[in-house]
């Protein structure tokens, strides 16, 4: 036999998916080692960028809802095997033993834009979860309400949030006021301009030390009463100072905003720009973070109030780190 041929087949039998080198693992293997071992049972692997459908996408006016949208992954157990795919509640579990091509829909995304199947052996019951990383995003906002639902507090909380699918972000750091352009499902294009300069927010103060200050700023008052009624009223005053604004507490600031002070900076809510044409200086403020939640920390984000079309609005930016100030 020939030798060339006997070393080559051998190798081939050697090596994933179903070789040695992607033995089974046994079920108290590290987590790690029982994801090598599915990951090549899947494509694309959970590696690689997971994407919708494109004829989805074109068709996309058909459905109305995004969140039907779907893609396709393919699946191939290794022979003699078949592997228990559990998704979520609502979904029954999808026993595959041949070669089959599943189906998943954007409902399935997570907030940092991932789909998690959980994937079940023979050997591994309780199975192990593979996660896909999608391009996709989903922002959520509250529109403006009209003044007799606006003026009514349960009619108001009975409004639900809307929620738009995010397809792309591209960032433009060549532009003097630095720009991203988010591309939406529906086909609309939202704009997002930063300043030539990040203004960086003042920290927020711990509860206690609010209080703790409170309680100096009475006594300095009550002191500052008693020296008026000893001043000489008939002097003449100078101007007063304007004091600056005060920094909420951690606890009054995280009631208004879903992005914390610390390591965030703010706008006028003009630079967010939903619509075609950019709108002149707004009453409302944009807050915006490089840094992401920990389960997305290289997703920047954008939260607005009282700005164009939205009463507020919080939008992950996953291009938004490209136009970091290098200052």
């Amino acid at each position: 036999m020939n030798k060339n041929f006997l070393a080559a087949t051998t190798w081939a039998w050697l090596t994933p998916p179903f070789g040695l080198a992607n033995a089974r693992p046994s079920k108290d293997a590290p987590e790690a080692i029982k994801k090598n071992y599915l990951m090549p049972f899947f494509r694309p692997a959970p590696t690689k960028p997971l994407e919708l459908d494109q004829v989805e996408l074109r068709d996309y006016q058909k459905k109305k809802n995004w969140q039907t949208l779907r893609g396709f992954i393919e699946v191939t157990p290794p022979p003699g095997e078949c592997l228990t795919i559990e998704r979520n509640i609502e979904t029954p579990d999808t026993r595959v033993c041949k070669k089959t091509t599943l189906t998943f829909r954007l409902s399935e995304l997570d907030r940092s834009g991932r789909i998690s199947w959980r994937v079940k052996t023979k050997a591994d019951v309780t199975g192990t979860v593979l996660e896909w990383q999608t391009p996709y995003r989903v922002a959520s906002g509250t529109p403006y309400l009209d003044d007799d639902i606006k003026n009514d507090p349960k009619k108001a909380s009975l409004v639900p949030p809307s929620y738009f699918l995010i397809l792309s972000c591209q960032a433009y750091p060549e532009f003097k006021d630095r720009r991203v352009v988010l591309k939406i499902v529906d086909g609309t294009t939202w704009i997002i301009r930063l300043p030539e300069k990040d203004v960086p927010l003042a920290l927020a103060q711990p509860v206690e030390e609010k209080k703790q200050e409170e309680k100096k700023d009475e006594k300095k008052e009550e002191a500052h009463a008693e020296e008026k009624k000893d001043a000489d009223h008939n002097k003449e005053k100078s101007p007063e100072k304007k004091a600056a604004p005060a920094v909420p507490s951690i606890w009054q600031d995280r009631e208004m905003w879903s992005i914390p002070r610390k390591h965030a900076f703010e706008m006028n809510a003009a630079y967010f720009q939903p619509l075609d044409s950019p709108a002149a200086s707004l009453k409302g403020t944009c807050r915006y973070s490089y840094q992401g939640s920990k389960d997305d920390p290289h997703t920047g984000r954008l939260e607005c109030h009282n700005g164009l079309m939205f009463q507020d609005i919080l939008i992950p930016v996953t291009c938004l780190n490209e136009l970091k100030s290098m200052e």
